[in-house]
């Protein structure tokens, strides 16, 4: 379900950047350069012809890094202690923390790049 999640966030972050991504184009335009309004247009579109690679990139990452293949200590047996479903719940939950603290640590850098 948090994959869901994730999935209809970065939709809805991509629906909502499209306005804002053509109201540069009418920004760069005004500068008097040849781009004009196309630039809007054009940025538009490069920026949803990598969509796809990010897409890709985005489950793989998830596959390798969080979803690591175990199964649920119920599949295996039908009595289940308590203390290993607490156990497992508690790596499936560690397991997401070090590809996002990763990917915040890339933002960061990328953030600081872009204002130096």
């Amino acid at each position: 379900a948090g994959l869901y999640v994730i999935a209809f966030g970065l939709a809805f972050l991509e629906t909502a950047a499209n306005p804002w991504i053509l109201s540069l184009g009418s920004l760069y335009g005004s500068t008097g350069s040849s781009r004009g309004s196309d630039f809007g247009t054009t940025a538009l579109n490069i920026a949803q012809a990598f969509n796809p690679f990010g897409c890709m990139a985005g489950v793989l990452c998830g596959r390798v890094l969080i979803l690591d293949g175990s199964e649920p200590p119920a599949a295996k047996s039908t009595v289940v202690p308590s203390a290993s479903l607490d156990e497992y719940h508690r790596h499936q939950a560690a397991a997401v923390g070090k590809p996002y603290l990763g990917l915040g640590m890339l933002a960061a850098v990328a953030a600081f790049g872009f204002v130096f």
